[in-house]
């Protein structure tokens, strides 16, 4: 017999962290679930702490892979699942006691499953993500809910896979896979791309996820330049499956002050003419978008950016010429 729920963890160099995190699936009140750890090409012990697990448990699964990333993992984690329910935990993580059970109970003909998380901090301080309880059914109730789950008084949870339960049908009837070229913010695409297809949702209030907040951890590297272009491309492509004016007009902001974000992070003297040139080109192809640029005097300046960008090439080839002349 299947398991009910398969719970992913994708595993990079977290040898500090991994045993708390696997005890803590070992642990459930609730027994019917597998592990699938997912070693992503780990340098340290944690592919071998991944190897004792899985000798000592029957229901502990373990692949090696190079090291390709935690959506490259994720997914072989997915395509190995034979729970009903897919839920996702970080290495450096660990989950409470009642979270199988927990989850289990709420998720009867329910699509997916928020819940609440604790955010855990080196210095010890604790902040309690807590959205508000409800049972939603229904396009218009769920976008309005994502709405807030995304804007919200507490902050973005929207997008983290780590806090919420996904159905298997769900994923494998529409092919959701995580977007393997994004390194930031790529569980939130994966999130949208499961959410055009929902019918129910629940989010209930009980902190079922401790989350471990490093200051040496992905999210405090930031973003890459490239991330900002592939991120507003995803999310524009999965604003037709949506109809909730506020969340596609919040949404639109956000692509818009990416594709600036991109020129900011990656424009240096040789290349702005050329940076200058490309988010010219998306506003000229996309007018739309600029009533939701943040700066506005920003998009007025591309409008003309060819002729400055023009104007920059000139100078950048005399200084050229001047260099190769002494």
């Amino acid at each position: 017999m299947n398991p009910l729920i398969s719970i992913i963890i994708p595993v990079y160099n977290t040898e500090k962290y991994i045993r708390r995190c696997v005890d803590s699936v070992i642990a459930q009140s609730y027994k019917d679930w597998e592990l699938i750890l997912v070693d992503d090409g780990s340098t340290d012990g944690s592919g071998k702490i991944c190897d004792e697990y899985a000798v000592r448990y029957d229901k502990v699964f373990v692949w090696h892979t190079n090291n390709r990333g935690a959506s490259h993992a994720r997914n072989i984690g997915i395509n190995h699942a034979k729970g009903e329910l897919i839920s996702f935990v970080d290495s450096d993580d660990w989950i409470v006691e009642q979270y199988v059970e927990t989850l289990i109970n709420v998720s009867e003909n329910i699509d997916l499953v928020y819940f609440a998380s604790n955010q855990i901090f080196e210095n010890g301080d604790v902040i309690n993500r807590i959205p508000k309880p409800e049972m939603i059914k229904g396009r218009v109730g769920i976008e309005q809910k994502l709405l807030s789950l995304k804007y919200g008084k507490i902050g973005d949870v929207f997008g983290w896979t780590w806090a919420k339960c996904f159905r298997k049908s769900i994923i494998e009837k529409y092919n959701i896979r995580f977007i393997e070229n994004i390194t930031f913010r790529e569980d939130e695409i994966f999130t949208m791309d499961y959410c055009k297809y929902i019918n129910s949702l629940i989010v209930i209030d009980k902190p079922l996820y401790c989350y471990r907040v490093r200051n040496d951890g992905l999210t405090a590297k930031g973003m890459a330049i490239t991330d900002y272009i592939n991120l507003a491309d995803n999310i524009e492509r999965n604003l037709v499956y949506f109809n909730n004016k506020e969340f596609i007009m919040r949404e639109k902001v956000r692509v818009a002050n990416y594709h600036i974000e991109a020129f900011w992070s990656r424009y240096r003297f040789w290349n702005v003419y050329s940076s200058m040139a490309e988010v010219h080109e998306f506003f000229k192809k996309k007018p739309e978008y600029k009533k939701y640029a943040s700066n506005q005097n920003f998009v007025r300046i591309m409008s003309h950016s060819i002729i400055i960008s023009g104007f920059l090439l000139r100078i950048h080839n005399l200084i050229g010429w001047l260099y190769n002349k002494v």
